[in-house]
Order: structure tokens, then sequence, then C-alpha cells
């Protein structure tokens, strides 16, 4: 099984690419919002320290003001507080609830230029922290609800304004994982997980024999345009007629939608006579794109620009048994969702045939929209068994100069760095400027000298 960290090349390649004529939605620093910031104290524990902070537009001076709810489920605040310098007189830390809510957070902070007191304009801005404790498994969430928010358009005035629109924080955190290397999993309700070779076997328990499946995500991950996070399937065993439900859970920003996943379906079908086969079904209707816009690879190279209709499939002939789906940002800091193999596979849509080794889905969100990856979630129907061969984060932080993911530095790194900087592919693009120039052999030239740890 060749694991993720060793495929940079492959999905390096993928996220250089926007489609034409992308919709534009509002830029998350056009609007007000909450961001919610979750760390586990420690690698076994599952007690979280969380921050909240404000931002406020770009164009406006500071924030002023704000009241807001944090709720929950299930969790015990362990200390709550005012923190940050948004604590002028009448702020308060807010009351935790019995089911894990934290009521009535006000904070604010004071700028009166005549008494030569001017607020902090930093933004995002540091308001209230606090530490809870959770029990027993699965994932729990926090989420912001709000009541006002405000801010100070001129730092020479102390007059305020609410923000038209507040969109909400939403994180969850996993609550007793399964921690599998650079990533932990935590198991849906009748599902039983065994980790094996750096995966995880999935199976129903007696109480959902038809049903099972996990949470996956990494925490404290870095998220910056062309960081993927991946997740390979074995699709091997699986029956005709089983099927698997896959749903994306992005940090949207400034959006109309909050807390809404993008959804894709993949179902093994029987067609006598040829190897295997399954259809492919995005959904994107629920944050308003029907129609799917897709980009057909092979190689580096595009074979094709589809558009998917509303509720319509595409089909495989023969993938890898161990198809990966990768979660991008790419350097635009604009969603694409990835499938791909290591080998070329055949895709048919509409009557279409082609031969590809990676399909790029866009959900058509202008830059900003998304800030990260709250968690992916992967339901298997009627099969007996899954397993999840690896997850992570394929991105920056591994070394660089090891262009063809081998693990070790050689002649044939700087021949893979030729040919993608001759390709004209962004992944040679090492001095992060959009363009490829000799400044960028000088980069890989000193990445490489550097070596890797």
């Amino acid at each position: 099984m060749k694991r993720i960290v060793n495929s940079k090349v492959l999905c390096g390649a993928l996220v250089l690419s926007t489609l034409a004529g992308i919709a534009t939605t509002a830029n998350a620093d056009d609007c007000c919002r909450w961001e919610l910031k979750v760390k586990r104290k420690a690698i076994l524990s599952d007690n979280f320290e969380v921050e909240l902070w404000a931002r406020f537009p770009d164009d406006k001076y500071a924030f002023a003001s704000g009241r807001v709810d944090i709720l929950s489920d299930d969790i015990d605040w362990v200390d709550i507080g005012l923190c940050g310098p948004a604590s002028s007189p009448g702020s308060t830390a807010g009351s935790p609830s019995a089911t894990g809510d934290v009521l009535s957070i006000i904070v604010g902070q004071l700028n009166f230029p005549p008494a030569s007191i001017y607020a902090n304009d930093d933004n995002p801005i540091l308001v209230w922290c606090g530490e809870f404790e959770a029990e027993g498994g699965g994932y729990r969430t926090l989420q912001t609800d709000t009541t006002s928010m405000s801010y100070y358009p001129l730092r020479e005035s102390s007059i305020q304004e609410s923000c038209d629109r507040v969109r909400e924080a939403y994180r969850s955190v996993f609550v007793g994982p399964i921690v599998i290397g650079p990533w932990i999993a935590s198991l849906l309700e009748g599902t039983i997980g065994t980790p094996l070779r750096g995966g995880l076997v999935l199976e129903p328990d007696a109480t959902a024999p038809r049903e099972f499946g996990a949470s996956l995500t990494v925490e404290d991950a870095p998220w910056a345009p062309q960081t993927r996070f991946e997740h390979t399937i074995d699709v091997g065993s699986m029956p005709v007629g089983g099927a698997l439900e896959l749903s994306y859970y992005p940090w949207w920003l400034c959006s109309p939608w909050h807390f809404i996943p993008l959804d894709i379906t993949l179902e093994k079908i029987e067609i006598p006579g040829i190897p295997p086969v399954f259809d492919v079904t995005p959904d994107f209707d629920a944050i308003g794109v029907p129609r799917v816009p897709m980009r057909l690879m092979l190689g580096g190279r595009e074979v094709g620009d589809p558009i998917l209709g509303g509720g319509a499939s595409f089909r495989l002939f023969n993938p890898c048994f161990e198809l990966t789906w990768c979660y991008v940002l790419n350097q635009f800091d604009q969603l694409v969702l990835v499938l791909k193999c290591e080998n070329p596979f055949d895709i048919e849509i509409a009557g279409q045939r082609y031969t590809v080794d990676a399909i790029e889905l866009d959900p058509r969100q202008g830059a900003g929209v998304v800030g990260g990856m709250d968690r992916v979630e992967v339901i298997a129907r009627d099969m007996k068994s899954m397993t999840i061969a690896d997850a992570g984060f394929v991105g920056e932080t591994g070394c660089r100069a090891d262009c063809d993911g081998d693990g070790r530095l050689s002649i044939f790194d700087f021949l893979c760095f030729q040919n993608l900087f001759a390709s004209g592919d962004l992944a040679a693009d090492f001095d992060g400027d959009g363009r490829l120039t000799i400044f960028d052999f000088l980069a890989f030239q000193n990445a490489f000298a550097q070596g890797c740890d």
C-alpha cells in the first residue's frame, strides 16, 4: 500500500487549476463572523481549550461589541472567561448551562477619541476563552448563535455600526478517537473499528447490519492554498449494490450556509462481462450548485471539461481498488474535490468515454469562502466491511524537494522537478509567486541542498 505522504506529486498537480467562469460569492473579508479555535489539551486527552475570535470587515477600524451564545451538547465546561482586549466594562463571560451551552456572552471594547482611548484594531480579535471536558466517544459540535455584533467604522469616531449579517462559527471535536498515525477517526453509531497497517477496518455491529461508518479528521492541521486532505478507501471487496456515502464538512466562512456538507455517493453496479463499474453521484445542490463543473486529467493534462447536470452521475470503469479522494484548496484559495487513482481508468459521462487518472469536481465557490475542513464522514451501506486505507494531509509540511515522493533525495528528484517545470505544472512553482521562472529552479536547488529531515 502506498502511503499518502508519498503521493505529493500526483495530488500536487491537481491543485493548480481553476475552471473558468467560477461564480463569485461574498468574500470572507466583506462580512462579520465569529471564529472558533478548538485545541485538544494533550494527545489522548478529552479536555479541549476553546478560543472565540471576532472578525469584522477589513475596511473598518475595529471590533466594537457582540452578544453571542456558544451551543453544544454533552460537555462540561471546566473554565470560561474573557480574554484578549475586548473586555471593557459590561463584558461578561456568560453562563454555562446543564446541557453544555454557554449563554449570554457579552464582549466589547471602547473607542473614545476625545479621551485618547482607542480600540484595539486586531482583525480577527480574541474575545473569549474556555475549557471543556467530554466523556465517552463520538464527536461533539460547537457553534455560535449571535444576538448582535458591531464595529467601529473609523478610528476617530466613537460611533458603532451593526453588522448587516453575521456568519456563525462551527467546529467539531472527536472524543475518545481512534488514533492512526497523523489522522484520527470517530466511529459512527453501530460501527466497530479495528486499526490495521496504518488504516482502519470498519464493520457493523449487531444493531446496524446495513449502515456503518466513521468521521475522519486531522487536528491542528495547517490550512493554506495548495494543502490537501486525502482519504483512500479500498473498494476491492465492495459488493455489487454496495454504496459509499461521503460527506465533506468544510469551514464555510462568509457564505449563505453555515454547516452544510458536500455529499457524494459511490455505488458498485454490475455490467456482465466487464471488470468493476462504479456510479458516482455528487450532490452540491444544498449550496446552490445543481450543475457540477468537472475537469478530467491524465498525466497532469486536461482531457475534458464536462458539466454534470443536476442529480446526474458519472461512471467509472475498472478504477484502482484503493480510490483516493482529495479535498483541495487550490492556489486561488478555492475549493476543489478530487477523485484519483495511481493508474489510468475510464470514465463515462453522458455517453462520452475518457481515459483519466484524476477527476476534479468544482463546487463553484469564490476565494475565501472555505477556511478548511472540519471533518469527512464515510458511511457504508449494504457492505460487510469497509477499509479506509489511509488519511491525512498532503501539503507544504512535507519535504518539497522529494519531488518523486520516494522518501529520499536523488537525481530523480531533479528530473521530476524538470519535467513538472517543462510541462508548465505549477507544482514546480517553488517560490510561490504563481509563475514558473528561473527563481523556481533556485528555490528547488536550495531546498534540495538543505535536505529532508
